[in-house]
């Protein structure tokens, strides 16, 4: 994984400014893992970052739901989160995992 690619990531996961959203991240062994939860619907959604891949998965955890590459990844947090905060409140409605399917 290349380190601008998980420095950027990080960036723009630490940058997330929405009440109801809670961002993090974890970094172990090579692996980024990205957590999202909306604690207005109790929804979570958890990507894991790795060799130049993303794997989405859902409540079960048991599965990736969806694999997309490191590009499409950064190119749906830019798109989704570095937006001014007017549309914060439109952001919210939206789930990422269905915004990157």
């Amino acid at each position: 994984m290349e380190l601008r690619e998980v420095n950027e990531i990080k960036k723009i996961i630490a940058d997330i400014k929405c009440e109801s959203i809670e961002a993090k991240y974890i970094e172990t062994n090579n692996v980024l893992i990205v957590i999202l939860d909306d604690n207005e619907s109790d929804y979570h959604e958890i990507a894991l970052v790795q060799d130049e891949k993303v794997y989405f998965f859902g409540d079960s955890y048991k599965e990736p739901l969806r694999i997309i590459s490191l590009k499409e990844y950064l190119f749906i947090l830019r798109d989704t989160w570095d937006r001014s905060e007017e549309h914060t409140s439109e952001l919210q409605s939206h789930s990422f995992i269905s915004y990157a399917v």
